[in-house]
């Protein structure tokens, strides 16, 4: 009999290897003689040694949880690195400025006390990185008045072409119509090819989802987005409102930090250059373009599930 086994808490990079060692594993399990030239057969096809099938074996035993057969920690390596002193001290400063705090200064604060400590000061962007991963933990409401966002959020998918075989390495993006304080993505347009994502797309859903609550929202969005003086937004009496201090793109990096679902986030494409080499780890493998737009939209359906009983929980409802 055929179990589905849920797969909601990996990596989308790792379902398949999940899902094949997990069979691989069966199927040497169901084998009437386990013989040492079979296990050696079933760990060379996993690319792994006898001893790492094995512990495979163990877990799948005693757990059932596919989960188990593949790695799945979102811990960085520059943060393994820093001492726990460091370490304590940042997060601490972090809880006493707020989430949506400014990196430059609790990375001020952070020279400080290194120097008075007489220890190895960390990098801005290691401070940077363990706020945004704060920023996606907590159970904090983004501040301000609610609000619509719209912006870009960006995803180092490797997704392999069909016709060639070989990985892209184009982004995928996603443009989205956010709900603020609740964090909640209300319309979004998503592109894993060459398409641009459809900002006319965008609009269509996001007026069909909208109530007269949620229109009377400020609706932010950047000016200098070629897309800002739509047609769409004027046609249906939409008004657009200039940010007052926060871009939009910091608005979503405020609200999202480093992870959306089980995907991480990018918010400034020119940064990045993603090269075929580096987009794969050990365990991962590359996607159809149908896989990426499935990943993309189950860490959406999983943020807004999160929100949505949160904002409910503490009263800041939103109808749409």
């Amino acid at each position: 009999m055929n179990i589905e086994h849920d797969v909601s808490g990996i990596n989308p990079l790792r379902i398949k290897t999940a899902r094949q060692r997990m069979e691989t594993i069966e199927e040497y399990l169901s084998l009437p003689e386990r013989s040492k030239a079979a296990k050696l057969a079933a760990a060379t096809s996993l690319g792994l040694t006898n001893s790492g099938f094995q512990r495979l074996i163990n877990s799948w035993i005693k757990y059932k949880d596919i989960s188990r057969l593949v790695g799945n920690r979102k811990i960085s390596v520059v943060r393994k690195k820093l001492q726990p002193a460091v370490r304590k001290m940042i997060l601490s400063e972090i809880e006493a400025a707020g989430h949506e705090a400014s990196a430059s200064k609790i990375h001020r604060k952070v020279v400080e006390y290194c120097r008075t400590k007489r220890v190895k000061t960390p990098c801005f962007m290691t401070v940077y990185h363990i706020l945004l991963e704060v920023r996606q933990k907590t159970s904090q409401m983004v501040g301000g008045t609610p609000r619509i966002v719209f912006g870009r959020m960006y995803f180092k998918l490797p997704i392999q072409d069909q016709s060639t075989n070989e990985l892209t390495t184009r982004l995928a993006e996603m443009l989205v119509a956010v709900a603020l304080p609740e964090r909640i993505i209300i319309s979004y347009a998503i592109s894993v090819n060459e398409t641009p994502a459809s900002f006319t797309g965008l609009i269509e859903n996001f007026i069909k989802l909208a109530s007269d609550d949620a229109k009377s929202r400020p609706l932010i969005i950047d000016k200098a987005d070629p897309n800002s003086n739509h047609p769409l937004f004027v046609e249906h009496g939409l008004r657009l409102h200039e940010p007052s201090e926060n871009t939009p793109q910091r608005e979503l990096k405020c609200a999202f930090g480093t992870y959306l679902g089980q995907l991480k986030t990018y918010y400034r494409q020119k940064l990045l250059k993603p090269r075929p080499e580096a987009l794969l780890c050990r365990q991962d493998q590359p996607m159809t373009e149908d896989e990426a737009y499935r990943a993309i939209e189950d860490a959406i359906a999983e943020n807004n599930a999160k929100w949505t009983t949160l904002a409910n929980e503490l009263g800041s409802k939103l109808t749409c």
